[in-house]
């Protein structure tokens, strides 16, 4: 899924350099049902996530809910509104391209709900991981639990801020419909994009494990390249993204061949880097503690 994702990318930034609107809402549309695959994927087949939600206990909620008492419900009820996001999305980009002459002319407000309703179902999904930090992994400290709240903590900061982001480009729509400066508009999306690149950094200095010992080129530090091409490649690709954001009338195609061919370069790049990048690592199940007091597993560094 991740070739179809880089394969729809291009092809949206190929068609909005070529001035061709249906092929980059179509390639839009692709690379939201491909994401949408592909983070279901990647979140169902996630041993760390696996690990964790089978060492959390039940614990009991004052709201008397079954899906706030166990954890096991916090993956499922994450993936099943995951997917309805997505799908939800696919259909506001539907929605977007049949209403695109009447948004041209300042009726803006049935895509502008359409996508409101993407962004409040995509801050309902963060609702059970925050459940699950207050609740089941709120009263452990094993060693699982303890990298399982650093991660989600991360992950929740990016998506609530991200989603309300989106929600506010989202309500202020019309700020590309009825004028001809939406420079407010695009004001909120470079600080969205700054918020975006800002976590990843931090993702990748605090939350990743680094290898020990060793040269700096030595085998043992490959994880360590890939991953900082992928940053390189980002910085690349949202370079490109602000260069166009800079000129006014975002709503007309178009934008400058050296940037396209950035764009395209550092997509391509990340690509190869995200394939080569191990999300996972081996973790060892629960053993006796033996008398040197060694960890009892590995937890995952994603």
């Amino acid at each position: 899924m991740l070739s179809v994702v880089t394969l729809a990318v291009l092809a949206a930034a190929w068609s909005w350099w070529w001035q061709w609107s249906l092929l980059w809402f179509v390639s839009v549309l692709v690379a939201i049902l491909s994401l949408t695959i592909y983070d279901t994927i990647e979140t169902t087949n996630s041993l760390f996530l696996t690990n964790a939600y089978a060492t959390m206990k039940a614990t009991e909620c004052c709201a008397l809910s079954e899906h706030l008492k166990y954890p096991k419900y916090v993956l499922r009820t994450t993936v099943a509104l995951r997917s309805l996001c997505g799908l939800t999305a696919a259909l506001a980009i539907c929605i977007t391209w049949s209403s695109r002459q009447d948004f041209s002319t300042g009726h803006y407000q049935t895509v502008s709900g359409s996508w409101v309703g993407v962004c409040l179902l995509w801050l309902v999904s963060c609702i059970p991981r925050i459940v699950s930090l207050l609740q089941c992994a709120a009263v452990s400290d094993q060693p699982i639990i303890i990298q399982y709240r650093k991660t989600i903590s991360m992950w929740i900061i990016h998506d609530v801020f991200l989603g309300f982001f989106w929600l506010y480009l989202a309500v202020m729509l019309y700020d590309l419909s009825d004028d001809n400066n939406d420079s407010e508009w695009r004001t909120i999306f470079l600080s969205m994009i700054s918020w975006h690149i800002i976590i990843i950094v931090l993702q990748e200095i605090y939350m990743k494990r680094q290898a020990t010992g060793g040269t700096c080129c030595g085998p043992g530090n490959i994880q360590v390249w890939w991953r900082f091409f992928l940053l390189v490649a980002f910085v690349g690709m949202y370079t490109a993204i602000v260069s166009r954001m800079q000129d006014n009338k975002l709503t007309l195609l178009g934008m400058d061949t050296g940037y396209y061919v950035l764009f395209c370069g550092c997509t391509c790049l990340a690509y190869v880097c995200k394939s080569h990048i191990q999300t996972t690592v081996p973790i060892v199940r629960p053993t006796k503690r033996r008398n040197n007091g060694q960890q009892m597993g590995e937890l995952l560094s994603f």
